[in-house]
């Protein structure tokens, strides 16, 4: 007898599948309880294709983007110049950490200012809406300033 740690019934091993690295030679969970986990990863994994491959939802995208372009055009400027610089200077490696918690995951570009596109703080995603959500005071030691003197010309036709 084994007792399954989802639905916590006690079951015999025959209602487990078998895995040579685990105690008992089975796994934690029953195969009931593994088919219906199965079953909602690959519904929630459909489910978001669906979302992002909708075409009405991404034209919708495209039009809340535009809208955000037009009411907010100083930071448009400032996001696009960041990115435009380490697209332009691709010896340059992004920050890879952040600069609050040291975390190395989903890394953005938080601007204080933006009359100031160039003072840019790396910051992981949470710290970053956290920021944003209680107003913190951040460090000025690890503000990263980018240097925009050589930007490429774009050829006009």
């Amino acid at each position: 007898m084994k007792r399954c740690k989802l639905c916590n019934l006690a079951k015999e091993l025959s209602e487990f599948y078998k895995q040579k690295w685990w105690s008992q030679w089975v796994k934690w969970e029953c195969k009931i309880c593994y088919k219906s986990k199965r079953r909602t990863d690959q519904y929630r994994q459909r489910d978001r294709d669906r979302y992002h491959n909708d075409p009405e939802r991404n034209k919708k995208q495209k039009e809340y983007t535009k809208e955000w372009a037009i009411r907010f055009p100083e930071k448009r400027k400032a996001q696009r110049d960041v990115w435009n610089y380490y697209r332009w200077k691709r010896k340059l490696e992004k920050p890879t950490s952040c600069c609050v918690c040291n975390s190395k995951e989903r890394i953005h570009m938080h601007h204080e200012d933006y009359n100031y596109p160039n003072k840019v703080y790396p910051m992981c995603n949470i710290c970053h809406a956290n920021k944003h959500a209680w107003n913190l005071e951040l460090d000025s030691s690890f503000e990263i300033t980018l240097d925009f003197s050589d930007k490429r010309k774009h050829k006009t036709k």
